[in-house]
């Protein structure tokens, strides 16, 4: 994705433990908004309840926990 300057609200809903890697291939930040999106099923849930901020050429992984529901960060 290109990234510079854009942010995330969430991803559609996947199956529980469904796991989704992010690669920022943009030359500027990506930012993956905590619990920002219309539809809560969607939602990033972020340690500490703050957006994660994906520099240029930098990935994440996240998995969808069904029992929030939403995607949670594991790196």
């Amino acid at each position: 994705t290109n990234g510079a300057g854009s942010s995330l609200q969430g991803l559609v809903a996947q199956e529980d433990g469904a796991v989704r890697y992010l690669i920022n291939y943009g030359t500027g930040a990506l930012t993956l908004e905590h619990r920002t999106s219309a539809t809560p099923a969607d939602q990033f849930w972020m340690p500490g309840s703050a957006s994660k901020v994906i520099g240029s050429l930098s990935a994440v992984a996240l998995v969808y926990d069904a029992g929030l529901p939403g995607w949670t960060v594991l790196s």
